[in-house]
């Protein structure tokens, strides 16, 4: 009767412990989870309103809450490759993609060592935007220069022919999320400095950055 009741005894002892073991790893896997789900999350719209999507009531209905948006003073770049599509037309899919790819990398890479807020890119076209700095005008300048000295450097790495023409423009610029925590969230800027912005890209020559006049002050 005694083996009986250690058998019982070991036995459910031993189902508490697996139980145990099994809600920590799932605790653990959920904890690992949620970080990748944030940092994915910062790294696709500003911390800032990274932190108010995660910290939203996830029962609320999506089609009743407000677009989560800010007014903010900043400057906006807009660059374009200059006839990318005529080389997207020449070449098989791979190879555009591998272009695109270590051109954007590059951009990216001085956007992020500078505090500048990459929104999107539409197409061949980079866009992105600087609020965080006092003197947001010259920092987004200066690494508009940048970028056109990065096209000369991938160039000579790749073997590419490539120019960039880019604009720049300050002023209000309103920043909205669009979507919430289980949809699909797209960071969007909008206002005058945008369109600016993109007139002067497009009036721009090859290699070169050309800026609003209000940047000058």
């Amino acid at each position: 009767m005694l083996v009986g009741v250690c058998f019982f005894f070991e036995r459910d002892t031993r189902d508490v412990y697996v139980m145990a073991q099994t809600a920590q790893f799932k605790h653990k896997q959920t904890e690992r989870e949620q970080q990748v789900s944030s940092r994915l999350l910062e790294n696709a719209i500003p911390q800032h309103f990274a932190n108010l999507l995660l910290n939203q009531d996830p029962c609320m209905d999506a089609d009743m809450s407000e677009p989560i948006q800010k007014i903010i003073r900043g400057s906006i770049l807009m660059a374009d490759i200059v006839n990318f599509t005529e080389y997207a037309t020449k070449h098989e899919a791979l190879e555009v993609f591998n272009a695109l790819n270590a051109i954007f990398n590059r951009f990216d890479t001085i956007c992020n060592n500078s505090m500048i807020e990459k929104v999107k890119t539409i197409g061949d076209a980079y866009l992105a935007v600087d609020y965080l700095h006092q003197g947001h005008e010259l920092n987004i300048v200066s690494k508009a220069v940048a970028m056109v000295g990065a096209i000369s450097k991938i160039n000579s790495k790749h073997n590419y022919t490539f120019q960039i023409r880019i604009g720049c423009a300050s002023g209000l610029v309103k920043m909205v999320i669009l979507g919430s925590i289980g949809s699909k969230i797209s960071f969007e800027v909008f206002g005058n400095p945008v369109q600016t912005a993109k007139l002067l890209q497009q009036e721009a020559m090859p290699g070169t950055v050309l800026f609003s006049e209000n940047m000058y002050d």
